[in-house]
């Protein structure tokens, strides 16, 4: 028996409700001890504890096969006017799928003082299509509640709205604030791409790269390659070079080097680099000499073979950037529209923004929903 498992029992013997509820919980996600559970629950309702009723619902709740009864157990200890277990209950009925019943007891929570049904609440709305409103009170109360990870949430939310991009900076500031390391690149890659404020950004991916973020190396590496390609701007060429694990990666022989090769304008050597790797087997490489060949004009169709050979491969990001090149290229809409819908099956929700492209009217409004970016705009957002 641990600590925790005595001292829960000593204070269930001395007649402390939360303490059976707390130890029924502990008990029933221990392997082989959901019966001792669910019998310590009936012993509290036996002895005329209501909050028993609670507990056996909870319980009941993480048996597979026994929702039913839980349901049963909580409606009972609603009737008794155990108010918490509105959340609870609607957790049960959100996993049911049960939307709307949930919305309502969360609801229900609310009105009862649980500050933390606000959470929840925002958590079912944030898989709906629509309903801003009421996700961007859900998100503000959950954050006002402690929940600071729902700022980068609402900054998403607020991102998509036409006029609301200085809110959604405000929102994606906070939640930095509050540690959010996701926040910090989120926020570069809005400044960069609708703000066209390259310099926070990439001081943001600095930011990001210093505090650990496992991608913002390669974001950063990435935009400062962009700048010597799109500026000539020197400086970055030097700074993506001191960036130590994109520097390690094309050190090492890494078909990643074929950035550093191109930028010193050594294309057929990149080419040639990245075709050995292609031949090794090396299925990135792919990726990358896709990416060689479409920076080059008039080589659109070796383009899409290669990203077509990944794609069939199970590569997500190749379908993603094949959607990107299809749609570009007149009557290849139903073509670009299976590409983005092959990255979203891949698990890249970024290809909903993709997608959204393609689209129209109703269909590309609920694209846009699933849109994990929160500075895309399409016409309709931006409109």
């Amino acid at each position: 028996m641990t600590d925790e498992e005595r001292r829960l029992r000593e204070a269930v013997a001395a007649g402390e409700s939360s303490a059976r509820f707390n130890l029924g919980l502990l008990l029933v996600r221990e392997s082989g001890r959901e019966a001792e559970a669910e019998a310590l629950q009936r012993e509290g309702i036996a002895a005329g504890d209501p909050d028993a009723w609670h507990g056996l619902a909870t319980v009941l709740a993480q048996m597979p096969g026994r929702e039913k009864e839980a349901e049963a157990a909580y409606r009972k200890a609603l009737d008794e006017g155990i108010t918490p277990a509105w959340i609870n209950y609607g957790l049960l009925l959100a996993n049911a799928g049960r939307d709307a019943e949930a919305e309502a007891a969360y609801r229900e929570a609310i009105a009862a003082g649980d500050a933390n049904a606000w959470h929840r609440l925002a958590s079912l709305l944030a898989k709906q299509p629509g309903r801003t409103l009421d996700k961007e009170k859900a998100y503000r109360a959950a954050i006002a509640n402690g929940e600071i990870g729902w700022s980068r949430h609402l900054a998403r939310l607020l991102a998509k709205q036409p006029g609301r991009e200085e809110d959604a900076v405000a929102a994606y500031r906070e939640a930095i604030v509050a540690g959010d390391d996701d926040a910090i690149v989120n926020l570069g890659l809005m400044l960069t791409r609708s703000h066209g404020n390259r310099g926070e950004g990439l001081s943001l991916y600095r930011s990001a790269l210093a505090a650990g973020h496992d991608q913002a190396w390669r974001i950063l590496g990435t935009s400062l390659i962009a700048g010597v390609v799109d500026a000539g701007d020197t400086a970055n060429f030097n700074e993506a070079r001191q960036v130590p694990e994109l520097a390690a990666e094309l050190e090492t022989g890494s078909p990643d080097m074929w950035m550093l090769l191109m930028l010193q304008g050594r294309v057929g050597e990149a080419e040639a680099l990245l075709r050995e790797a292609v031949q090794a087997g090396e299925l990135e490489a792919l990726i990358a000499l896709a990416m060689l060949m479409g920076a080059q004009r008039g080589r659109k169709d070796e383009t899409e073979q290669a990203l077509r050979l990944a794609a069939a491969a199970g590569h997500g990001e190749a379908s993603l950037l094949l959607g990107a090149l299809l749609a570009d290229r007149s009557g290849r809409q139903g073509e670009a529209q299976e590409a983005f819908r092959a990255a979203i099956e891949c698990g890249l929700d970024v290809g909903w923004c993709g997608l959204a492209e393609v689209l129209e009217g109703d269909a590309r409004r609920d694209a846009l929903e699933q849109c994990p970016l929160t500075w895309w705009e399409t016409e309709d957002s931006a409109s």
